[in-house]
């Protein structure tokens, strides 16, 4: 967790938030898929990685996590790596908190 991820002030707001959340992991599902088809060989990938993250006025995610997710542990961090490069238009008079959410499915046959 980053430092400053105690106490997560979201003051601010993103026009068109839903809209502009999925615009951008569209662009990155590529990066996402990959990480459910790099998981350990034998596991099967099925479910929703749910995430959660401050968006800060730069536009960059901050305290990205994802808790009670129930996919293999390696394919969060994945996840979670990938969308800590995500840049977002920036959030008007303060950060913003976002949680979003990815399906993602591998299994054995997929290989």
């Amino acid at each position: 967790m980053e430092a400053d991820c105690g106490s997560i002030s979201a003051d601010g707001y993103l026009p068109n938030a839903k809209e502009a959340v999925a615009t951008v992991r569209r662009a990155h599902f590529k990066e996402l898929q990959l990480c459910a088809d790099a998981a350990p060989e034998g596991v099967a990938v099925h479910g929703e990685v749910r995430t959660s993250f401050r968006l800060d006025t730069d536009g960059i995610p901050r305290c990205v996590e994802a808790p009670g997710a129930a996919v293999h542990e390696e394919v969060v961090r994945c996840v979670l790596s990938v969308y800590r490069t995500f840049r977002f238009p920036a959030p008007k008079n303060g950060s913003v908190r976002i949680t979003d959410g990815i399906e993602l499915t591998r299994t054995e046959e997929d290989e």
